[in-house]
């Protein structure tokens, strides 16, 4: 619940502003940020099981790259790690990075018994 608020907080403080926004909930699990009607999340299934849905996850990217606004996507703790390395391994981040898109990841840690892994391990 606590990345739903964030990505919540996010969208309206850019809606606010009159800034362009997108907004996608790609969680397989928990659709919390489409619930919000408001912001007219769009629900986006990026995953086929545990594998990378790949013609939806290009479908975002090309949208990401053409459109001139803000994205804000909710993606959920079940889908990050195979979502970012599917970003990473295939050069998408670069790709839309090339194209003058600002990509900014934010991974919430909560305090419990697995936050020493979670702080420890290796930045990519």
């Amino acid at each position: 619940m606590e990345k739903t608020l964030i990505a919540s907080m996010l969208a309206q403080s850019l809606k606010a502003t009159g800034e362009p926004l997108v907004c996608l909930d790609t969680d397989p699990v928990n659709k919390s940020f489409s619930a919000i009607t408001s912001l007219g999340v769009e629900r986006v299934e990026l995953l086929n099981g545990d594998a990378v849905n790949v013609e939806a996850m290009n479908d975002v990217m090309s949208r990401i790259a053409e459109e001139d606004t803000n994205v804000v996507m909710d993606n959920g703790a079940a889908s990050f790690l195979p979502l970012l390395t599917y970003l990473l391994d295939t050069g998408l981040l670069d790709w839309l990075a090339a194209k003058g898109k600002r990509i900014v990841v934010h991974a919430p840690i909560i305090g419990t018994e697995a936050l020493a892994d979670t702080a420890l391990s290796p930045a990519r």
